[in-house]
């Protein structure tokens, strides 16, 4: 009736040690271009950056079970670049924030979100969620 249960096997992750290399070049990359209006511009420019927040929240994701402080700190780095968007324009830019901070809440420690909570201001909706 039950079939007998399999051993779990354990499985590197792989993708852990070369994530921030990864993330942090894509980082450089939306530093280095945030005011070229051909890449960041127009209805392209919002579908292009919220498909760029939404493959950082991906890469964080994969990289979460890897041992290391490198994890923590990728995800706050991409807390605070996703809430510098947190008010534009776009929807689908605003959901790929969202889609940002709820993978990389669950990975920042407690003490960042408390030093972090200058950026959620009185009357804002976004402050009871904190």
């Amino acid at each position: 009736w039950r079939r007998p249960r399999t051993t779990a096997i354990t499985v590197t992750n792989r993708f852990g040690p070369i994530a921030a290399q990864m993330m942090y070049s894509l980082f450089a990359f939306i530093s280095r271009t945030k005011s070229e209006e051909s890449i960041w511009g127009g209805p392209l420019g919002e579908k292009f950056l919220s498909e760029f927040l939404r493959t950082l929240s991906i890469m964080l994701d994969c990289s979460r079970t890897y041992p290391g402080n490198s994890v923590h700190v990728m995800a706050q780095d991409l807390f605070e670049l996703a809430w510098s968007f947190h008010d534009a324009q776009s929807s689908e830019v605003r959901y790929a924030v969202l889609a940002a901070m709820g993978t990389s809440i669950s990975l920042v420690p407690v003490e960042f979100l408390m030093r972090v909570g200058h950026f959620i201001g009185e009357g804002d909706i976004s402050s009871e969620w904190i």
